[in-house]
């Protein structure tokens, strides 16, 4: 996104849930009847999924989420499945390794003679979960450009100082009212790398990060912070990818470093894991759906004739479609030329004069002479 010794929920081998989230049926011997009512099962079942939804009962892992239920503590290290392969590196289990001692460290530095910083503001906290997991970003095609400028701005900077010119994002998910961690990105964007696993599809390009903080900071702590360079606002009030200055951006740093922190997303990495399991079953469901449906062909009718009424010199005729090419026949008492395989009904122009247009063709209508039995023509012109 420096390894222990423990290792918890092996993700690798699908124990996705932890077993406090586990239901718990009585065994067969145990004095317990395993067989439930309706009623019961139904009751157990709501249990399950507000537990699993940090108690708000909603179960749509597609939802923005600011912030998960910070019910469980990460130990050290956890091996946790990497469904994607276009981002992070994974052993050949295909698990990520989530160390929490790589974070918050005590030895952080707060030294830094030129450094850029800015606010990240994410939709969910199911994205920054899957950014600490994978060591990438997204953000915005405005937001993108604005970072990769920054990033070439920094390595020119850097050429010309020793300790060089990190680019500092502070994350905050809109609506928390937290800031939750501090990342440093580490690479330029790359604008046609998109990534599979952000919770809405519509973030574009990828740059690098690597995460230094991770903890919940309550927006107070930074209130009185203003930025001149956003109308005088508190930082606490920005949009995704406001710049801070320098001096203000050393102070979060600094906030964020020493504060002590009780909570942090890491405390949820598993609850977030179980949402990103689901999303991505969700997602090849409705991927092989969309595959069955393609080959299912919609009910055609048979095509109906399109009639035509042409009208010229008084004379009105009904086509059936057009034809390049005129040629003519006897017809029935319904007077009818054929204009190459198209039956032309005519209805008496023998005597009118000039030419009459089917489709493109323009067609004589004084070489048509009526006969009693019906229509017949001496000649028929094609022109054109």
């Amino acid at each position: 996104m420096g390894r222990g010794t423990q290792m918890v929920d092996k993700l690798s081998q699908e124990k996705v849930w932890s077993n406090r989230n586990q239901v718990k049926v009585a065994q067969p011997g145990s004095g317990v009847s395993t067989l439930r009512s309706s009623a019961q099962r139904k009751t157990m079942v709501d249990k399950f999924e507000t537990k699993f939804s940090g108690g708000s009962g909603n179960t749509d892992v597609s939802s923005e989420q600011n912030r998960g239920p910070r019910t469980s503590k990460l130990t050290n290290q956890l091996a946790v499945k990497s469904y994607t392969s276009v981002a992070g590196e994974s052993d050949t289990l295909g698990s990520v390794i989530i160390d929490r001692n790589l974070y918050n460290k005590v030895d952080f530095s707060l030294d830094y003679v030129n450094a850029k910083f800015f606010v990240i503001k994410s939709y969910s906290e199911d994205d920054v979960h899957k950014s600490i997991k994978y060591n990438v970003w997204s953000s915005t095609p405005n937001g993108n450009r604005k970072l990769y400028i920054a990033y070439d701005d920094a390595r020119r900077i850097a050429g010309e100082e020793p300790k060089g010119c990190p680019i500092f994002l502070f994350f905050s998910v809109n609506a928390s009212g937290q800031f939750c961690g501090v990342a440093e990105m580490t690479g330029a964007v790359d604008f046609q790398k998109d990534m599979d696993f952000w919770q809405q599809d519509k973030w574009s390009g990828s740059f690098p990060v690597k995460w230094h903080i991770i903890k919940d900071v309550p927006n107070p702590n930074f209130r009185h912070i203003i930025l001149e360079n956003n109308e005088n606002k508190p930082v606490t009030n920005s949009r995704d990818t406001q710049e801070v200055r320098y001096k203000k951006g050393m102070e979060m740093l600094k906030i964020f470093k020493q504060y002590t922190s009780k909570t942090s997303l890491l405390d949820d990495f598993m609850y977030y894991e179980n949402r990103q399991k689901l999303q991505k079953q969700e997602k090849s469901r409705l991927t092989v759906r969309s595959y069955e449906n393609s080959f299912i062909l919609p009910h055609m009718e048979p095509p109906r004739k399109l009639i035509l009424w042409v009208v010229v010199a008084g004379a009105a005729a009904a086509v059936n479609s057009p034809v390049p090419v005129a040629e003519t026949l006897t017809a029935k008492p319904l007077d009818v030329v054929t204009v190459g395989l198209m039956p032309v009904k005519v209805n008496g122009f023998s005597n009118s004069v000039g030419f009459m247009t089917v489709g493109t063709i323009p067609l004589d209508a004084g070489a048509l002479n009526l006969n009693e039995g019906g229509l017949s023509a001496n000649s028929a012109s094609r022109k054109g």
